[in-house]
């Protein structure tokens, strides 16, 4: 047992350490702009971590169905388990997105205390940002299925991917030479997330992934996964 909990915590850790040092690239990149832009990479970043929180509904309650259905010799079920978490994890993250335009400016004015310059800037890097939420709403779904299969270095192996495309990208964006600023800096996270997905089309999935439609797992996921979000957050 002990074995088998160290074969699964070290790749967690790898991962958790890639995404930390991909956020001090960002923070470090930033403060060479603006005290407001390390101000507003801050405020937008807890925002992200409220988003990840919720996200782990999905990703929690999802890796107790599958490992339980797998268990069982059920894979059919973890399969569609996995389908209907996929579909619900995208359909949140871009619908969040998508309305990100109408409320984003408005909470970064609230928590920066009404200042303009900080809630400006975050809202340009919150904004490149949230193209990446498809892309993190994938990869947690599916560092969920690989765990709970017992093959957890393919997730860990994206973080460290995306770690490596982030820290060229991040600068590159941000400083010289393209000098994008705070825009910049989001959108090289949002590039760094959707390539570090490129692991899980060269590791052979343990199940079928397809989208399917919202029925009665998802609703279990959801049930099972809300405890260790609220927990989270």
């Amino acid at each position: 047992m002990s074995s088998k909990v160290a074969s699964l915590a070290l790749p967690i850790t790898v991962g958790v350490l890639a995404d930390s040092v991909l956020s001090l690239i960002s923070l470090a990149a930033v403060s060479r702009l603006s005290t407001e832009a390390v101000a507003a990479v801050g405020l937008s970043s807890y925002l992200f971590f409220l988003v990840n929180a919720f996200l782990t509904v999905f990703a929690s309650g999802l890796s107790v169905i599958t490992s339980q259905a797998l268990r069982a010799d059920r894979e059919e079920v973890a399969a569609r388990a996995v389908g209907e978490t996929l579909s619900a994890a995208l359909v949140f993250s871009v619908v969040l997105a998508a309305s990100s335009p109408l409320w984003l400016k408005e909470y970064l004015l609230l928590t920066s205390q009404g200042n303009e310059a900080v809630a400006s800037e975050g809202y340009y890097y919150a904004l490149a940002r949230m193209l990446s939420l498809p892309a993190l709403s994938l990869g947690l779904t599916l560092s969920s299925l690989y765990r709970s299969a017992m093959h957890p270095w393919p997730p860990a192996v994206g973080s460290v991917i995306s770690m490596a495309v982030g820290a060229a990208a991040i600068p590159a964006l941000t400083l010289s030479p393209l000098n994008l600023g705070v825009a910049g800096a989001g959108a090289a996270v949002s590039i760094a997330s959707y390539i570090g997905l490129i692991v899980y089309a060269l590791w052979r999935p343990p199940l079928p992934i397809r989208l399917l439609p919202l029925a009665g797992l998802a609703v279990r996921v959801l049930a099972v996964g809300l405890p260790a979000a609220a927990e989270r957050s």
